[in-house]
């Protein structure tokens, strides 16, 4: 039981990392908007939101982990 309770709240710290990589790439991308429409150059703008969106994908990729260890945990695969 100790374990299912530390896996979900990792699950949680997780959502809300994802949630907060969500809000800096949708930021990032209104930046980058900004800039194009304003004419500016786009290029340092574009390589952070490609890092801001790496960042996202890892941090949803930890949350499936965690997602799957407690399917297999409730499952009782894991103990």
């Amino acid at each position: 039981m100790a374990e299912i309770a530390k896996e979900l709240r990792d699950l949680e710290a997780a959502k809300s990392r994802v949630a907060e990589g969500e809000r800096l790439v949708a930021e990032q991308e209104q930046r980058l908007e900004g800039l194009r429409k304003d004419g500016h150059p786009t290029e340092e703008a574009g390589r952070i939101l490609a890092r801001h969106r790496g960042a996202l994908q890892a941090r949803r990729d930890t949350q499936a982990i965690i997602e799957r260890i407690l399917d297999d945990i409730e499952a009782g695969r894991l103990q």
